[in-house]
């Protein structure tokens, strides 16, 4: 009797499952954090402001790559938003904006969307924790739980 070298191992695949899953979410609201900040930059004419989002910006980006990476890893690609995507979030910005478009509600409109998208990692993180994600993935997911608080407090200097 030969046993075939092809044979998945069940707990790699739940595990790589897991991985995968929690890699995808946290593509996505990196993507949609950096959207956020492209949307308001335009509308910012302090330099302070305007220095610290693009701070933030370089950071999200630094996010995506790592993710990306770890996504390749697991032999799947993050996907894009894409144009619907991006033109939702321009759309919603200019909603938002349109009675009041003071830097003070822009960076409003910012940390309510980071404190949502935060609330979610945190509980996709929490959720990973108990499963049998790997630590690199739940590192990642750590981190950019982190960055985000971080930007939510730099950005409420802001108010």
């Amino acid at each position: 009797m030969f046993e075939s070298k092809e044979t998945e191992n069940p707990v790699s695949s739940v595990r790589d499952s897991v991985n995968i899953m929690l890699v995808e979410e946290l593509g996505k609201l990196a993507s949609k954090g950096m959207q956020s900040i492209i949307d308001v930059i335009p509308k910012i004419s302090r330099a302070e402001f305007s220095a610290i989002l693009t701070v933030l910006l370089e950071k999200y980006s630094k996010f995506i790559t790592g993710i990306s990476s770890a996504a390749e890893k697991l032999g799947v690609k993050i996907k894009d938003m894409g144009a619907i995507g991006r033109l939702s979030s321009k759309l919603g910005l200019e909603l938002n904006t349109l009675t009041d478009s003071s830097e003070e509600h822009v960076a409003q409109l910012l940390v309510e969307d980071i404190t949502e998208d935060m609330t979610e990692t945190v509980r996709l993180l929490r959720d990973s924790e108990c499963s049998s994600c790997s630590e690199s993935v739940l590192h990642l997911a750590r981190e950019l739980a982190e960055f985000q608080e971080e930007a939510i407090a730099q950005i409420k200097d802001f108010l």
